[in-house]
């Protein structure tokens, strides 16, 4: 089936579709004139362009990106959908521009227990790091190791997630505190059971909360990684956001959901089978198994099998059903030997529970181990040759090494604050001239090495603070002393307040710049700092000096207290909506980047609104139907259910595709992957985009200088015509230029990409009680500023729909 996708149908979903938000049939509001569209039927195309809006983070609603009273959703479903603006009882006044929003946010927002992922930031970061690394052309067989080397990086943070629940649940609360009769109350009959039943029952717990991750994973790559754009990019680029594949990961999160379960069973296995016992051929060979686990989830994590470049949208193959087999084998054979505990009592008690303190320090050193590994193979291929990225091209690494620190910072800060509140916590390291006490919780030395690093990361942190102040009043002091200000907006009469205070603007919008700086300067010494204190902890064989351990409890009370206070939030964002938000810019750039080496991550909403974009563009301009399995051809086939003779019908349009904020990088990979045949029909304009800016020089493989210049040239229909405006505020802490920094206003190339509007629009006077707002990133759809370029960008698109041309 290769024939022209028909006009769209006005209805939600199906010509007798309605939203329940509003309870109003969008067929109906279009019959009565109500909603802006060109009726095909009756006057077909009048030349008009539809502006498609794609808003920014916190999940903005669709009146105020559409700017209009009331909204009525014309496609999607109630997570994420389309709307047009709804005028109920009277009519939209004629434009040549329509108006149409995507809204996405509640794929982020849309319920409370989506702040539970929080809890796993570590994940996340590391996730990210994947996509931070240099391009494939580097070094293509390295390319390849460093990212196996994430993948191993990513499952050793499950290892550590896993092994920190084992030292609270089974080591604290099930082995040291029955016997210092330091549970609760009304744990007193767990207390009153064997050693080896509260051993059973812990491990079996910690089994349990692997298992909710499995679940976890599995249904929201149901939800995410499914959707489809269908065989869209039907052309060969060296752009890696235009592979096919690119949103199509669920194979390898399935792969790699296969590994990480491995590592979690060995992890308990392990500790199950290590307390002397009396049946010692079972602990060898339940020792050796869990071993086994480890090297086989190593191995494939470094393999080609789970490289979401090479395993992306293919079909499940005989070794994904051995892995399976594996996974489950491994899976009931770890639920047996948790459950034999029950009978299998340790033969003597030890003052910790045997294994978990040193599986505890053995995943931190591999932590570290593999990120070292990493910083060396990136070194060999010279990333900082590189034009204009983060940390000297090493932005992978520190993002690593990041959540690396926050996952062992944290988690033993959370080991800490449980172990307070059931005894009397303190090192386990014991020796001769130093013995350990009989009435007290003994924790890993990971959970001091944390302390000891948080006490360095906040140190660091406050330095740097000093130093941006510092900065900061030396850049302002620049823009007033060199006429900046007043050079831009051209108005000599302004008052000394006015020019003093866009100057302190402009500077605090540009500490943005300090960013890959700052991450250097606190994760470099506060890794050094945690990693030599672990080291020593372990190794050293006389008594930790005094004042040492002093500092090692006072920065892990610190812990503590981050601990409480990111409880705190957290019970704050679960119950309330905006509270979410305020991590919405964290959050909003760490889960657009699909789930590539850890399947326990947050899921990725671009997966969906990406071919979702796509999929609405084909069909708002007519392309041609791709194939049986073709999204646009199935929503077509659904607008038809159902229909009666006057139904309305949109005729094909071109479309403007405007992105504000998170939505430019939105938008630049749904023009990514859109045909070649569909782009003539394109242009787009980027409000307060972070494109080159922070995705950049982030993400230089997929944001880069040479592919923002690829996607120039796909917008190029003659020389010195793009159909692409960057509107740029020097206000602005988060968007910046994209392709090259823009001409005053007053001196505008009206060619170029970039182009910069005024913000606050005018200076003023001292004496003005109510001077204009300063908008910062805020605010870009209504701004007055930005409808000459947007009508200029219409202007260029072709007054017939060319891909819709026979």
């Amino acid at each position: 089936m290769n024939g022209q996708l028909a006009p769209i149908g006005m209805g939600l979903g199906t010509g007798r579709g309605y939203s329940g938000s509003d309870l109003t049939n969008p067929r109906g509001a279009c019959l009565r004139g109500e909603v802006p569209f060109i009726d095909a039927d009756r006057d077909g195309y009048d030349g008009s362009v539809l502006e498609l809006r794609i808003h920014g983070v916190g999940g903005a609603r669709p009146e105020d990106n559409l700017e209009a009273p009331a909204t009525i959703q014309v496609s999607g479903d109630g997570t994420a959908g389309f709307f047009r603006p709804w005028y109920p009882g009277g009519h939209p006044a004629p434009s040549d521009i329509r108006r149409e929003a995507y809204s996405w946010g509640k794929l982020n927002y849309r319920s409370a227990t989506r702040a539970l992922w929080l809890l796993l930031i570590a994940f996340m970061i590391v996730n990210v790091a994947h996509w931070a690394l240099p391009p494939e052309e580097a070094g293509r067989r390295r390319s390849a190791f460093t990212r196996g080397l994430v993948r191993v990086l990513g499952l050793a943070l499950t290892a550590a997630f896993v092994s920190t629940a084992i030292v609270i649940l089974a080591d604290l609360i099930a082995y040291q505190a029955p016997r210092r009769d330091a549970l609760p109350t009304w744990l007193r009959y767990f207390a009153s059971l064997g050693v080896g039943p509260r051993l059973a029952i812990a491990l079996l717990a910690v089994l349990g909360i692997v298992a909710l991750l499995f679940r976890l994973s599995l249904t929201t790559a149901r939800s995410y990684e499914q959707w489809d754009a269908g065989d869209s990019a039907d052309r060969e680029s060296s752009w890696a956001l235009s592979e096919r594949a690119f949103w199509r990961g669920e194979r390898t999160v399935v792969r790699q959901r296969y590994c990480h379960v491995l590592v979690a069973n060995a992890a308990v296995m392990f500790v199950a089978v290590v307390p002397d016992s009396s049946h010692e051929g079972v602990r060898t060979a339940g020792v050796t198994v869990a071993l086994a686990l480890t090297v086989l989830a190593v191995v494939l994590c470094l393999s080609r099998w789970t490289d979401r470049g090479h395993t992306a949208g293919q079909t499940e193959r005989g070794s994904d059903v051995v892995c399976r087999a594996v996974t489950i084998a491994a899976a009931v054979a770890t639920v047996g030997v948790c459950v034999a505990r029950f009978w299998w009592e340790p033969v003597r008690t030890n003052r910790v529970l045997a294994g978990s303190h040193s599986l505890v320090d053995h995943v931190v050193f591999a932590q570290f181990a593999v990120i070292v590994i990493l910083a060396a193979v990136l070194a060999t291929q010279r990333p900082w040759r590189q034009v204009d990225v983060m940390g000297k091209g090493m932005a992978a690494v520190l993002l690593a090494l990041l959540a690396s620190l926050i996952s062992t910072i944290f988690s033993g800060a959370f080991t800490l604050t449980i172990a307070n509140l059931l005894g009397s916590p303190q090192s386990s390291r014991c020796t001769r001239t130093n013995p350990c006490a009989h009435d007290v919780l003994y924790l890993p030395s990971t959970v001091y090495a944390g302390g000891i690093g948080m006490l360095i990361a906040i140190v660091m942190a406050v330095l740097f603070a000093l130093f941006a102040l510092w900065w900061l009043a030396r850049r302002r002091k620049r823009f007033v002393t060199t006429g900046a200000v007043v050079d831009l907006y051209g108005e000599e009469g302004a008052g000394r307040g006015s020019i003093n205070t866009v100057a302190g603007v402009w500077a605090s919008s540009a500490l943005t710049e300090l960013s890959a700086g700052f991450l250097t300067w606190l994760t470099v010494p506060t890794a050094l700092g945690l990693a030599a204190e672990e080291l020593y902890l372990v190794t050293v064989q006389h008594p930790v000096p005094s004042w040492l351990q002093s500092l090692a409890s006072f920065g892990g009370t610190l812990g503590v207290l981050a601990t409480g206070y990111f409880i705190v939030q957290l019970r704050s964002a679960i119950l309330n909506a905006s509270s979410r938000r305020r991590y919405g810019l964290l959050w909003d750039v760490g889960t657009f980047w699909p789930r590539a080496c850890h399947p326990f991550a947050p899921p990725c909403y671009a997966e969906r609104s990406v071919p979702e974009l796509v999929t609405r563009i084909r069909r708002v301009v007519g392309d041609r139907v791709r194939g049986t399995g073709d999204p646009a051809l199935a929503q077509q086939l659904a607008d038809e259910v159902g229909g009666q003779p006057d139904d309305p019908h949109e005729a094909h349009s071109p479309v403007l595709l405007s992105g504000y904020s998170q939505g430019s990088p939105i938008a630049v990979a749904v023009l990514a992957q859109l045909p070649e045949a569909v782009l003539p029909d394109v242009a787009l304009i980027t409000l307060a985009a972070p494109v080159r800016r922070l995705y950049g020089r982030t993400f230089p493989t997929y944001f880069g200088p040479p592919a923002l210049t690829e996607l120039s040239t796909r917008l190029t229909a003659a020389p010195g015509t793009v159909r692409w405006r960057n509107l740029v505020r020097r206000s602005d802490y988060i968007g910046g230029w994209a392709v090259a920094p823009p001409a005053p206003p007053d001196q505008p190339a009206p060619e170029a990409i970039d182009q910069e509007i005024l913000d606050p629009p005018a200076l003023w006077v001292d004496d003005n009680p109510t001077p204009p707002p300063i908008h910062r990133h805020s605010d870009l759809f209504p701004d007055p500023q930005t409808r000459p370029y947007a009508r200029a960008l219409a202007g260029l698109l072709p007054a017939e729909v060319v891909s819709a041309t026979p």
